[in-house]
């Protein structure tokens, strides 16, 4: 354990706990330090404001979620959000555009998740990919630990298979016709203004777009589908001639590829 204190030098990131700690708490903080190889600093007192002012971020384990804060206090951790707003509507368009059950679905942009946790409660088996360290850890213990209350939904969350890896590397592993649906959610070149709390998430994931070695190992892994969703004037659907599923009302489309 390394106890830090107020004349602490910069450090660019630290783990700690919330003010209110047990030894079961400071010893799965301890762990996750260890995880990222980084600092695991006692709380004690200390205000998340003092330990910005010493750390640029700071990863706080409470007792149900781990939060990640930056140095402008954005926080990111692992919730339902509109993946549990999709799941009661019943209306879901990836549902329709797969249309057949129980489909092996590859999520190349796992981000929070709420993708692949809506498939996964649909009876999909998902396997989900997040380059960035941080998000695919919180995101994979909220999967692990995160309890909703609802049955159906805590084992589609615990059912999702995830790999902290890059998408592209990771698809040049995969056989041939590996998935029956590869699906892509990259960061929108246009951003959407309602879109709230995702300026962290921005920060940290991966910024790449579709490229047309990507796209030509999507299909080639897929067996039946290949499907992105981007913002309506994205041209991404001219560029590689995908059908666009749109919505009234809506500023994302999907685009499929059928194979």
């Amino acid at each position: 354990m390394v106890t830090e204190s107020l004349d602490k030098v910069f450090k660019n990131f630290v783990v700690t706990t919330s003010v209110k700690i047990t030894d079961d708490l400071r010893e799965k903080a301890q762990s996750i330090a260890t995880y990222f190889d980084i600092d695991y600093l006692e709380r004690k007192k200390l205000t998340i404001k003092e330990i910005l002012k010493l750390y640029e971020n700071v990863l706080v384990v409470y007792k149900d979620n781990i939060i990640f804060i930056d140095n402008d206090n954005n926080k990111l951790f692992f919730h339902l959000d509109t993946a549990m707003i999709r799941i009661k509507n019943n209306n879901e368009p990836l549902i329709e555009i797969i249309s057949e059950k129980e489909q092996s679905i590859l999520d190349l942009t796992m981000g929070l998740a709420r993708d692949s946790i809506v498939l996964s409660y649909y009876g999909h088996n998902v396997t989900s990919l997040e380059e960035n360290e941080i998000i695919y850890f919180l995101v994979k213990d909220g999967l692990e630990n995160f309890s909703s209350g609802i049955n159906e939904i805590d084992k589609a969350l615990r059912k999702i298979k995830v790999y902290n890896i890059n998408n592209l590397t990771f698809l040049k592993e995969c056989e041939d016709n590996s998935y029956d649906v590869v699906y892509a959610d990259p960061m929108f070149d246009i951003k959407i203004k309602e879109s709230t709390n995702l300026s962290t998430l921005e920060k940290l994931a991966s910024q790449d777009r579709i490229s047309e070695e990507l796209f030509a190992e999507m299909t080639r892994v897929a067996r039946k589908k290949v499907i992105i969703k981007a913002h309506n004037l994205d041209p991404v659907f001219d560029k590689f001639n995908l059908i666009k599923y749109k919505r009234a009302g809506a500023k994302f489309s999907f685009g499929i590829l059928e194979l």
